[in-house]
């Protein structure tokens, strides 16, 4: 999916524009696993595929997370700090 599509997803689910729309790309070690931390050489390298975060501001003070590939969504307050508590995505 391009920048552009997110952006609309983003419009059509939260009837507001996106403000911003982040990009972090996957990783894959060349060399291979377990050998970084066991003293050994290892080439990281990104690859296209990776994760995307389309956001925008609300006044509710509620933050909401949906995802394309899973089905789960989640609404929380905004407070100042969070933990994981289930095996959900967010």
């Amino acid at each position: 999916m391009t920048k552009t599509e997110l952006s609309k997803e983003f419009a059509t689910r939260f009837n507001k524009e996106a403000e911003h729309v982040f990009f972090c790309p996957g990783r894959v070690n060349l060399i291979g696993e377990h050998i970084d931390y066991n003293g050994g050489q290892v080439m990281p390298c990104a690859i296209t595929a990776g994760t995307w975060l389309v956001v925008a501001r609300n006044a509710d003070k509620k933050l909401r997370f949906q995802c394309l590939n899973f089905p789960e969504t989640a609404e929380l307050q905004l407070q100042t700090e969070y933990s994981k508590t289930g095996k959900e995505w967010f």
